[in-house]
């Protein structure tokens, strides 16, 4: 006893003193085991209650032999200045290794990495096809705005050369209708105003710019007076008698004379 004692406590080496009896096991709660003891071996008796620090519902007297041990090496330690954990191997904690860690770690952060890495690829894939849909389809639009400008050139051409067209067209129709006018008005000149008494008109007809008139006067002193009313009207500056003839081929006489006049602007 004294052996263990010391074995267990080293300081108790050399004092004589009898070292306590702990009890463990299923019947160490019992107090007549511990009376029994006390009075056999004159011991000190107690329960086993280990002063190491234990897991929850660790079975103190299962170890106790182990218990024991582990306090013989823990005072032996703090008396050389130096501790440890003394638990059984199975009841200790276990650190993991920090390099195993760390490359498990560093390899699933590169995992996860290259997998957004890939979804991203993903999106921007999608986003590049998107955009080159969007793309084709403002080329196709480009196209037909371009076909649609090109046509509104060609129909604002052809519209410009149909309004010059029109104009050109009222212009000539205003030409013409000055020279009708003039004509009409020349031609009231000549069978109306400018007309004697008895003088009778059979043909009016264009000779290059002038009109020649041809009819029949009552005498020559009417188809002098016509031809002076005519260069007397403001449409013919000069009117020349270019024939003149009495019924019969005589130069003068009674009856209807024919007449030829040329008139000019």
């Amino acid at each position: 006893m004294q052996r263990a004692a010391v074995y267990v406590n080293p300081s108790m080496a050399g004092t004589g003193a009898e070292p306590p009896v702990l009890l463990a096991g299923p019947a160490s709660g019992e107090t007549s085991v511990a009376d029994a003891l006390r009075g056999i071996l004159g011991n000190r008796i107690f329960k086993l209650q280990p002063q190491l620090t234990c897991p929850a519902n660790f079975p103190v007297s299962e170890f106790a032999a182990n218990l024991g041990v582990a306090a013989a090496h823990q005072n032996r330690r703090r008396a050389a200045g130096r501790c440890g954990d003394l638990l059984p191997e199975r009841y200790r904690s276990r650190l993991i290794p920090l390099w195993p860690a760390a490359a498990v770690s560093v390899l699933l952060l590169l995992a996860a990495l290259a997998f957004n890495l890939t979804i991203q690829a993903g999106d921007v894939s999608r986003d590049v096809d998107s955009l080159s849909a969007r793309v084709e389809t403002l080329e196709v639009r480009d196209r037909q705005l371009r076909l649609e400008a090109s046509s509104a050139r060609v129909l604002q051409e052809k519209t410009l050369r149909a309004e010059a067209s029109t104009n050109a067209v009222r212009s000539y129709l205003g030409t013409v209708d000055g020279q009708v006018e003039f004509l009409t008005r020349s031609l009231d000149a000549l069978a109306r105003e400018a007309l004697p008494p008895g003088l009778v008109l059979s043909n009016i007809a264009p000779v290059g710019p002038d009109l020649q008139v041809v009819g029949v006067a009552p005498s020559f002193e009417g188809v002098l007076e016509y031809a002076e009313n005519l260069r007397a009207s403001p449409y013919f500056a000069g009117a020349e008698v270019t024939g003149a003839q009495a019924p019969g081929g005589a130069a003068q006489g009674p009856g209807r004379v024919s007449f030829r006049i040329i008139a000019s602007r």
